[in-house]
């Protein structure tokens, strides 16, 4: 639980609106996305979705979209299924749980697909 492969962290890229830059090799030996023309200058330049901006951007997509409440649900049916296997002293509490940067990123990537496979 809790990893991202790059597959997921493209897929909510793509779904906060974001580009998935894809690098190439200009003439003078920069680089920049082949899909909007960033020009990438940084090791990192695509969403890794452990950071607290990765959280917040999802948290924000999440409530602009108004799907907030349907998510929090699915969160803590996952969460009380993980309690009930091993309480985690620090993490007794739903919202310590759910206020961790790579589960929540995780928990958003799941629960998308989940909800992608809804009939």
């Amino acid at each position: 639980m809790n990893d991202l492969n790059e597959e997921d962290r493209k897929w909510l890229t793509e779904y906060l609106g974001e580009c998935w830059h894809e690098l190439k090799e200009t003439e003078y030996g920069d680089f920049e996305c082949n899909k909007c023309g960033f020009e990438i200058r940084k090791r990192v330049f695509n969403r890794v979705f452990t950071t607290p901006g990765d959280f917040f951007a999802l948290k924000d997509k999440l409530a602009k979209k108004g799907e907030w409440d349907k998510f929090e649900s699915y969160a803590h049916r996952e969460w009380w299924r993980t309690i009930k296997t091993i309480v985690l002293e620090p993490e007794k509490s739903f919202p310590n749980w759910l206020i961790n940067t790579p589960r929540f990123c995780w928990l958003v990537n799941e629960w998308l697909k989940e909800k992608e496979d809804e009939p």
